[in-house]
């Protein structure tokens, strides 16, 4: 399947040379998590844009279905500022930091899981929420959880 993907990739210029070398395994991580969604080689690439491109699109739909509770203005932030403070970022320790605020506000985990989805992946649907977070990595949750407000 990696030949076929690293093709996918090349044709849509999202392709670089580290997935073979320094980032392998973490290139392997991504396919393995998005195969489970992509009956075509050519579903990879809408997919796989938001983690190796920070330019991505987000689905109109999932926006305003997911977004439009105002009280993400308030909880997002203060969720951001817990996984700044975690150890390890792993699916394990997200998932545990995400429920334990939600607790804490009073709110279903669900509405930051969504929300995080579509803030960082654009999306309404993807693989497992916690497992996306890990290999997107802290750094860049952050970064486009930040980027999102600033832009509201």
């Amino acid at each position: 399947m990696l030949p076929y993907v690293r093709e996918e990739l090349k044709n849509s210029g999202l392709w670089v040379d580290e997935f073979e070398n320094k980032q392998r395994k973490w290139f392997s991580r991504l396919v393995g998590l998005l195969k489970q969604r992509n009956r075509r080689i050519t579903d990879f690439t809408p997919r796989a844009r938001p983690f190796l491109s920070d330019d991505y699109p987000m689905e109109e739909e999932a926006v305003s279905k997911y977004l439009k509770d105002e009280r993400l203005k308030l909880l997002l932030p203060k969720l951001i500022q817990d996984f700044s403070e975690c150890g390890d970022f792993t699916a394990e320790k997200v998932e545990t930091i995400i429920r334990k605020r939600a607790e804490k506000e009073g709110v279903k985990a669900a509405l930051f899981i969504h929300a995080l989805r579509v803030i960082v992946l654009g999306m309404k649907v993807s693989p497992g929420i916690f497992e996306v977070l890990e290999l997107i990595g802290r750094r860049k949750t952050i970064k486009r959880v930040q980027a999102y407000f600033e832009m509201q």
